[in-house]
């Protein structure tokens, strides 16, 4: 019984990539860094490879236009790419700018993400007071927008 909700999500899923492709193909500016970045996650369980592929294209396209969200939103997917390659020191790295670029621009839930991401990073580590540290101030976000990760 599992194994069809698993092939039933994989559909699904491949389904929702093939729209969002379609709607890259005539999307400009920030729609376009936008759309990138929600096939990254998307893609993110399905083909890595093409994750990173969206996240940096997305990442690029970004900076070109100085879009902070869409850099962002980049640096968070990049930031899971290499948290699922096990290189928590890039992810790291990554997870830290998504939280540099929000916290002067108050975003809220993006701080959250950020920081939720880099107390992970320290948990993978070890580094257990970091992780405590960097989860609390998450959790103190995330309870004032009442948003769970």
């Amino acid at each position: 019984m599992l194994s069809g909700y698993v092939h039933l999500w994989k559909i699904i899923m491949l389904q929702t990539i093939e729209t969002v492709r379609q709607q890259l193909q005539t999307a400009e500016g920030t729609t376009k860094v936008d759309l990138l970045n929600t096939l990254s996650g998307l893609w993110r369980n399905v083909n890595l490879a093409e994750s990173y592929q969206s996240a940096s294209e997305a990442l690029a396209l970004a900076q070109q236009s100085a879009y902070t969200t869409g850099i962002m939103d980049a640096h968070n997917n990049l930031g899971v790419f290499y948290w699922s390659k096990s290189d928590y020191n890039r992810a790291l790295e990554h997870f830290q700018r998504a939280a540099e670029l929000a916290l002067p621009l108050n975003d809220t839930y993006r701080l959250g993400l950020a920081w939720h991401n880099v107390g992970e990073m320290y948990r993978y580590q070890s580094n257990y007071d970091l992780a405590f540290e960097y989860h609390n101030k998450a959790l103190h976000l995330f309870t004032q927008i009442r948003q769970v990760v």
